[in-house]
């Protein structure tokens, strides 16, 4: 059940040992909050224009990334070795953009010194299915050093199914009245 897989996502972050993170410790890698919002926004703005080299370099070589649900995009990835191996596969999943990061926005929603949370919003096409990919993300985002070193990702993972993979659904959602705006 979705409710389970969130739960679990949400209960791993709850019961997360802050202790673990050597950001708390204050040595010579420490980033404030600033610097903080600069990489994630970094992170992001890789990410938006499909520049994998500034995506990556943002990441600890141990990076840990959890993305919710039951989706070919969802589950545990370990490492940044393993996180560019996929990239590419996942870039193939979307149709070429003129300007992929106008037809994306991202905000920092907040940043306490441990961990920053950010939402993004795609607005991109399938390039197997040829349907909108029109996907919210929000993201937590916790360092180690100058790196980010784990990832906690949300989305719509029956937008996925539908828009990105081709599976329909028995019953069809509703359309949605308004979107998500931030």
């Amino acid at each position: 059940r979705w409710a389970d897989a969130l739960d679990f996502q949400v209960g791993d972050l709850r019961n997360h040992d802050l202790t673990e993170n050597p950001n708390l410790n204050h040595g010579d890698n420490y980033m404030n909050k600033e610097q903080q919002t600069t990489l994630v926004s970094q992170w992001y703005e890789g990410f938006t224009r499909r520049d994998g080299e500034r995506f990556l370099a943002t990441l600890a070589d141990d990076i840990k990334i959890q993305a919710v649900g039951n989706s070919p995009f969802s589950g545990t990835f370990n490492g940044k070795e393993t996180i560019k191996a996929g990239l590419g596969q996942l870039y193939a999943v979307f149709a070429p953009l003129e300007n992929p990061q106008q037809q994306a926005k991202w905000k920092i929603m907040v940043a306490d010194g441990t961990r920053v949370v950010g939402m993004m919003s795609v607005f991109w096409q399938s390039a197997t299915t040829g349907n909108d990919y029109h996907q919210t993300y929000c993201q937590v985002v916790e360092f180690k050093g100058d790196k980010i070193s784990r990832i906690w990702e949300f989305f719509d993972t029956t937008l996925i199914q539908t828009s990105l993979a081709g599976n329909t659904l028995a019953n069809p959602e509703t359309p949605v009245a308004e979107r998500l705006d931030f």
